[in-house]
């Protein structure tokens, strides 16, 4: 009874954090919410409602609030990224190295070898190895992220709340909430235990690093220091993937934000070349395909359009990028190129066509990321794809709906200029699928090389329209050319469910330092904060799930 009563508190005190005017009481009713979540975990956990679970391969919790107060703030001291690991690496020579799709096939158990039903309905199965606390932080997380003003105000509360708790406080309460729900810190012992958890239920991991660049940044100044640092954070990542991600169940992925290696004033500049070729990689220009596999090689030639001081940006930063593309191919993982803004993403998928020409020879070591909310995306991804199979290179494709909305929208507005998004959700939504329908057609085809692609979708319908899609066209789960992925900390229910059926799932998962991360994760929020909207089937399974242990224990 005691425990459903601190329930309602926390209900309350959400409803009166929506509707309270000042930031000073925002930030203080936080605080008082967290201190009341912590007391609900308390009471579920004297509640016995966790269960012990008879199999090895059940993993025990997904996420990590069990620490105590001491541990948690001890871990709040800055640890040096490199110092839990060494600088040798197990490298392999070659890109045959990548496991082929049989390969793959085999590293899942047997009772994997057929497609599986996918059940979103069934929280007591999506969510048995989950505890209580994990579940009631998930509700209380995904509901304070869908009030708009919450989100909107976000950086403004996390400044004040710093000014007021100071940062050992602060940093506490974030690692018990919203940096513990989305993120992990780089340390070594906690990546590898959450990755385990992860992957005992059925679900590999792919890291992520923060650092990226927006255009107007500094304009007139050309940070290489600051992009060389990225860069060894980036190799970093790669290490990490290497020597964590054994497991011959799963390809191993990573993600590339090239904005963390090249200005962002640059990339526009280029792009802007580019589209008058109407964005055609073959040109009678310098803004090519071959120029910038030249750039690859340390040999790109002078772009007329391009001072000299953004030509030698241009010339190291694609050998930077280059060293990364190498490094993946030592090290057996597989690159996603993340698209970015409209403004910039046409030489970022010349950069990415440009490291599939070079390094996806034998198999997809480079793979391109398609935003479906674009008006353009259909004809560019077809158009990518044909160019593909005419340099006859393997085509890797990372397709998501899109995060720059909202923002891309008001961009367009106030330059006066056509609005290159979709004009509803449901429009973006036809396009995904349409795109998903194509790529699994384009991939089984016989004359043509490799074509893998990750289906990276919160979406439950596209979901399943995949999965049906994929045992009718014959293409088995653990094949490795059709995998899934979600972030980390949203739509457990549709990544435990895939993992459950044995389809190749994947959680994006952002690691570094709390002030950094939390940076980003607002920043991510507020140019996006309509995907929140969009997770009420999530939030209702969570109650569903609670209430169902709240009675069962009683």
């Amino acid at each position: 009874m005691r425990l459903i009563q601190k329930c309602g508190a926390s209900s309350c005190f959400i409803h009166n954090l929506q509707s309270s005017p000042s930031v000073e009481q925002n930030v203080l009713r936080v605080t008082q919410l967290s201190a009341s979540m912590m007391r609900i975990r308390t009471l579920s956990s004297a509640c016995s409602l966790r269960k012990s679970l008879s199999s090895a391969h059940q993993c025990q919790h997904l996420l990590n609030p069990t620490l105590t107060d001491a541990r948690w703030l001890k871990a709040t001291s800055d640890i040096s990224v490199l110092s839990h690991f060494g600088q040798h690496s197990r490298r392999m020579k070659s890109s045959s190295v990548f496991p082929s799709v049989e390969a793959i096939s085999k590293g899942k158990n047997q009772k994997w070898a057929e497609n599986r039903d996918v059940d979103f309905s069934s929280p007591e199965v999506i969510y048995k190895t989950k505890k209580t606390s994990e579940l009631l932080r998930a509700l209380f997380i995904l509901q304070m992220s869908s009030f708009d003003s919450f989100v909107k105000n976000s950086m403004m509360l996390m400044s004040f709340g710093q000014r007021i708790l100071g940062k050992r406080i602060f940093d506490s309460i974030m690692r018990r909430t919203f940096f513990g729900q989305f993120a992990i810190e780089e340390q070594k012992d906690l990546v590898e235990r959450e990755k385990q958890r992860l992957e005992d239920c059925g679900i590999a991991s792919i890291f992520a690093v923060t650092a990226e660049e927006d255009i107007g940044e500094d304009v007139n100044c050309f940070n290489e220091d600051r992009y060389d640092r990225n860069l060894q954070s980036m190799l970093f990542c790669l290490e990490l993937t290497e020597q964590m991600c054994r497991s011959k169940s799963w390809p191993k992925l990573t993600q590339l934000k090239v904005t963390s290696y090249v200005k962002a004033d640059v990339l526009a500049k280029l792009s802007e070349i580019l589209n008058r070729h109407d964005g055609e990689f073959h040109n009678p220009g310098k803004v090519t395909l071959s120029n910038f596999v030249k750039g690859l090689e340390g040999t790109m030639e002078d772009i007329p359009d391009m001072t000299e001081v953004e030509m030698k940006h241009v010339r190291r930063s694609l050998l930077r990028l280059n060293k990364i593309a190498q490094e993946s191919v030592d090290s057996n993982i597989h690159l996603l190129v993340d698209a970015e803004k409209v403004n910039i993403n046409p030489c970022l998928s010349l950069i990415a066509m440009a490291m599939m020409k070079k390094y996806n020879q034998e198999t997809a070591v480079v793979w391109n990321t398609y935003q479906c909310y674009l008006k353009a995306t259909e004809d560019n991804l077809t158009s990518h794809a044909n160019l593909a199979n005419l340099e006859d290179i393997c085509f890797g494709v990372k397709l998501v709906r899109g995060a720059y909305m909202d923002g891309e929208q008001a961009n367009a507005t106030s330059l006066g200029k056509e609005v290159p998004i979709n004009p509803s959700y449901e429009a973006t939504n036809e396009v995904y699928d349409k795109m998903v329908e194509y790529l699994m057609n384009w991939c089984i085809q016989d004359g043509r090389k490799e074509t893998r692609f990750i289906i990276a979708t919160h979406n439950e319908e596209s979901v399943l329209k995949a999965v049906s899609l994929m045992k009718d066209l014959g293409i088995a789960a653990v094949s490795g050319k059709v995998v899934f992925g979600q972030l980390y900390g949203m739509c457990d229910h549709v990544s435990f469910a895939l993992g459950q059926a044995g389809y190749l799932v994947y959680k994006s998962i952002v690691v570094g330092p709390i002030e950094d991360v939390l940076l980003y994760l607002t920043r991510r929020a507020q140019e996006n904060n309509t995907v929140f909207h969009r997770l009420q089937k999530e939030k209702d399974l969570l109650k569903k799930e609670i209430w169902r242990r709240m009675v069962s224990s009683s």
